[in-house]
Formats: C-alpha cells, sequence, structure tokens
C-alpha cells in the first residue's frame, strides 16, 4: 500500500468530519478576522500580521490533521514501519500546508502584502522583492516541518486523541510563551519546541539559515528512534 493511498484515504476520512469544514472556514476568515481586530491589539501592518496568520492557520491544520491521524491509528499500524513514519508526516504536512495556503489565499489575492505606492515612484509596479519571498518560503516551510515533527512525535506516544490534540499547541505555543528565553536552558528548550522561531527567522534582515532546521533534525531522529521499537501490544489493537 502506497503512502499516496493513504494520504489520499486520511484526506477523505478527515473531510467527512463536520469540525475539518469548521477549521476550514476558520482559515479562510482569519485574516480579515485579524485585520478587524488589529487596531485593537497592535496595530500591526499587514506584513507583520501575516507572520501571526501563518502561525496560526497552520497550527489549526495541523491540529486537524493530528485528530484524524489519532482515529486512524489501526489503519496505519497496517503499514511497515517507515512507511508509517512517512504517512504520519505527510498526512501532518499536508494539513498544515492546506490550512495555511487556505489562510493566504484572502492576502494574496487582493494584494494585501504590497507596500503602499510611494509619491517618490509614481510606477512601482506589482514584483514582489524576491529576498523576502526566499526568506518567507524558508520560514513556512520551517514553520511546518517542525509542527511536523512535534505531531508526529505525539503520535508515538501512548496518548488518547483529545491529549494529542492539546499537547501540540501546548508545547509548540503555549510552554514556549511561558519559559522565554531567558537562560541556557530555557533558550535549548523554547528552540527546539517553538515553530514560531523559523518565522521570527524569515521576518530578520538575514533570514532563516541552515541552523535554524536543527531542532526539526533532531525531534527526526527522535521519531525514528521511536518508531523502530513500537509496542508488542500495539499489532493487538487492530479491529
Amino acid at each position: 500500500m502506497s503512502v499516496l493511498a493513504v494520504a489520499r484515504w486520511m484526506a477523505l476520512h478527515t473531510l467527512r468530519r463536520p469540525i475539518a469544514w469548521v477549521g476550514l472556514v476558520a482559515c479562510l476568515g482569519i485574516w480579515q478576522l485579524a485585520r478587524r481586530l488589529g487596531p485593537l491589539g497592535s496595530g500591526a501592518d499587514a506584513t507583520e500580521l501575516l507572520y501571526e496568520v501563518a502561525f496560526l492557520a497552520s497550527l489549526l491544520g495541523a491540529l486537524l490533521a493530528l485528530s484524524a491521524l489519532g482515529e486512524c491509528e489501526w489503519f496505519l499500524l497496517r503499514l511497515a514501519r517507515p512507511r508509517r513514519l512517512a504517512a504520519r508526516a505527510a498526512g501532518l504536512f499536508a494539513g498544515g500546508a492546506g490550512a495555511l495556503a487556505l489562510a493566504l489565499l484572502a492576502p494574496l489575492s487582493v494584494s494585501l502584502l504590497r507596500p503602499e505606492p510611494s509619491p517618490a515612484a509614481p510606477d512601482p509596479g506589482t514584483a514582489i522583492d524576491l529576498a523576502w519571498s526566499l526568506n518567507l518560503s524558508m520560514g513556512l516551510f520551517g514553520l511546518l516541518a517542525h509542527l511536523t515533527v512535534v505531531g508526529t512525535l505525539l503520535l508515538q506516544a501512548p496518548l488518547s486523541t483529545t491529549q494529542r490534540t492539546l499537547a501540540l499547541p501546548s508545547l509548540t505555543w503555549i510552554l514556549p510563551a511561558l519559559i522565554g528565553s531567558e537562560g541556557w536552558w530555557a533558550a535549548r528548550l523554547v528552540r527546539l519546541l517553538d515553530p514560531s522561531r523559523h518565522l521570527a527567522a524569515a521576518a530578520g534582515a538575514t533570514g532563516p539559515g541552515a541552523d535554524s532546521l536543527l531542532p526539526v533534525a533532531a525531534l527526526t531522529l527522535c521519531a525514528w528512534a521511536m518508531t523502530a521499537r513500537p509496542p508488542a501490544t500495539a499489532a493487538m489493537r487492530l479491529p
């Protein structure tokens, strides 16, 4: 059984759930909602607001995919270990990327990210800064990859679907915000768990470097090691 067939089966299973459609509608309206509520908050412009929307939409998509994968665990246990890990990762990455694409449809279609014309430049054109676009793409890829490996690790743990869906935002959003980055151990732990650091690096002048993917690589090795020795009773839980 190919990973593509498993991904298609999981996508159909997800679309049959009403909560998935609620999440899709939320992703379509999250940008406009954030813009309406902008004056009540930090007053960030469209470019700065993009990173907040990207993180929330990706997290929402990963949560929907994580919930669906948890319900399909009995089906995935029929696969070989490498293929099972690949199917989990593909489902989580596709869920986050799909929600992110829906959330970015509105600003990209109406060109909300384009800077305002300057009186000194009467013909600014429609070209988008190539360096900024490249940094943004790398930041979004790092964000999705980070959420994917954390979700894959949660799927390996003996947790219920509800516990996993609560653990993902707690580990990748709430806990890093509470810990902060003061102190050596706190900084290392936040770097390991916080996927929004990829977007923060993308917003910087130099953009995200290759070292920003080191936490993703470390978590991927942990997920692979946990998959190599599944519980002996896992196959007995098949219906």
